[in-house]
């Protein structure tokens, strides 16, 4: 992910980059002004912004943050103002997280472990499932997938070596799964449709290329019978 730096201060430019580099982000321009910041996002892929907000002036860190907002870019406002002092025109822009000098690395961390949490998934989501394990990311494939079982808040999530945990509702992660691949076939169950090694309709069974077979639930057999 590349970041920029916003701030007037050297000293604090240089803290700042280091925690970045220490979260392996890398820092491709550092401004002590929100016009040339602006200038260069304009012209360059930004992931990340960190902002200064009190910059030359409150008000001109605060129209720098809508224009960030607007943008669409994850940023997080890095401020000496307490937090019960902020304006609350900032709070309403919805900073990616808002962090009081002088900055706490754990916190630093953990808000850039959640914009990076939030950026896999918007760029994967489309071909892959991301996974949290331990302390990273790992992007699961939906072709990998042969099938899930959901149990309560829990889904299973089977491939033909492994099988993964995540704490996800039917619900959550059938809006997950891309709808023209997956389909369910009883309560707890949803299969990959390119898994499927044959599928009897008569008897309400399916059976999987890893040598697995399902039940098919009634109610399931029409939605089947329409992706087939």
């Amino acid at each position: 992910m590349n970041a920029i730096v916003i701030d007037d201060n050297p000293m604090h430019q240089l803290e700042l980059e280091v925690l970045l580099d220490q979260n392996s982000l890398d820092v491709i321009g550092k401004f002590d002004n929100c016009e040339d910041a602006d200038e260069f996002i304009s012209s360059n892929n930004v992931d990340l912004i960190i902002l200064d907000l009190f910059i030359q002036n409150v008000n001109e860190g605060i129209q720098f943050a809508k224009k960030i907002y607007d943008k669409k870019i994850p940023y997080i406002v890095c401020t000496s103002f307490p937090y019960k002092e902020l304006p609350q025109e900032l709070i309403k822009l919805k900073a990616n997280g808002i962090l009081v000098k002088p900055i706490n690395e754990h916190l630093f961390s953990f808000e850039i472990e959640k914009i990076k949490a939030k950026n896999v998934d918007a760029e994967l989501k489309e071909n892959y499932i991301v996974i949290k394990e331990k302390k990273s990311f790992l992007k699961l494939s939906y072709n990998e997938i042969s099938h899930l079982i959901v149990e309560g808040n829990y889904s299973v999530i089977f491939t033909k070596d492994r099988r993964y945990v995540l704490k996800k509702s039917l619900r959550k992660i059938s809006s997950d799964l891309p709808a023209n691949t997956f389909v369910q076939i009883n309560r707890s169950t949803i299969v990959n449709i390119n898994s499927i090694k044959q599928a009897n309709l008569i008897r309400n069974k399916i059976s999987l290329n890893i040598g697995t077979d399902f039940p098919v639930g009634q109610k399931f057999l029409k939605p089947l019978k329409v992706i087939l």
